[in-house]
């Protein structure tokens, strides 16, 4: 099972770097043929964006289109918030652009085949992502305990680490995905420190400051436990309370969002290692 979430994993990163190139390769054009877009939509690659600059992929190809057309184009999407007023926003900013509309239709079509590629990368990643899930979704006996030497041991383990409040399914397939069996770290502070998670510091004079996550490590993994830990303090009690405490106590919001994601790593260590679901009580425990 990690074996083949290791092999789709590493796939998924490869095609979203490939988005990613995409995305800036696109962005560079837009702000030439729309440099003004950005007032309206701050994400272009979301449904929305992409439906818009479809139809409409340079500020030259609104001259002569009407709010209802605008607006009719999101009609069927779910959870579309493209009213009037951003409507009658985008005419007014695509009407004053400084593009002069030189090599409109050229550019057009090159907007309009990354497109084409960033909607099939996007459902590539989509599809990666429930495969992965799949692998793990396997029907649990309560009758029959599973052991360690079962083969659906970990899939059990996974239901159980989906029982930690903002911690979601991408965010424990990319740590089991980079760190494999997490029973061969012989604590948390073993698998901390093979994620290399912990700031970066400057010093001037008497004064340190903390900086990003530290290069080293387990880079897809602790990345995702560093979202995971802005997750966890909007919809975890505990964590959010210790977030909190570290603050009030001085600490840089950087600095203690790290400080949660090396607690979830605790957490997460603890419920592989003893397959019991998340117990609250446990979190304000001290770890050395």
């Amino acid at each position: 099972q990690l074996q083949s979430l290791k092999v789709l994993f590493r796939h998924k990163e490869n095609i979203k770097d490939k988005l990613k190139s995409l995305k800036r390769e696109t962005s560079s054009l837009l702000a030439v043929v729309f440099p003004e877009l950005d007032k309206v939509i701050k994400d272009p690659y979301n449904v929305t964006g992409l439906i818009l600059l479809d139809k409409y992929p340079t500020a030259k190809h609104f001259e002569y289109v009407t709010v209802d057309r605008i607006l009719k184009l999101f009609r069927k999407v779910k959870g579309n918030n493209f009213n009037i007023t951003k409507a009658q926003l985008l005419l007014s900013i695509a009407k004053d652009t400084i593009y002069s509309g030189v090599a409109k239709d050229a550019r057009a079509f090159f907007i309009r085949s990354n497109i084409t590629l960033i909607r099939a990368l996007q459902e590539q990643i989509k599809s990666l992502e429930d495969e992965m899930i799949k692998i793990f979704d396997k029907p649990i006996n309560e009758e029959n305990p599973i052991t360690k030497d079962d083969e659906d041991y970990i899939s059990s383990v996974l239901d159980n680490l989906r029982t930690i409040p903002g911690v979601s399914d991408k965010t424990l397939l990319a740590l089991l995905a980079e760190c494999g069996n997490l029973d061969r770290f012989k604590d948390a502070k073993s698998l901390i420190g093979y994620l290399g998670l912990y700031p970066t510091q400057e010093q001037s004079g008497n004064t340190l400051k903390y900086g990003h996550l530290a290069k080293r490590g387990a880079r897809y993994a602790k990345k995702a436990l560093y979202l995971a830990s802005v997750a966890a303090v909007r919809h975890n009690s505990e964590l959010k309370q210790i977030f909190r405490n570290q603050v009030a106590s001085g600490r840089a919001k950087k600095e203690a969002l790290i400080i949660i994601a090396r607690k979830l790593a605790y957490i997460i260590w603890a419920i592989y290692k003893h397959n019991q679901p998340y117990n609250p009580t446990r979190v304000f425990v001290a770890h050395p």
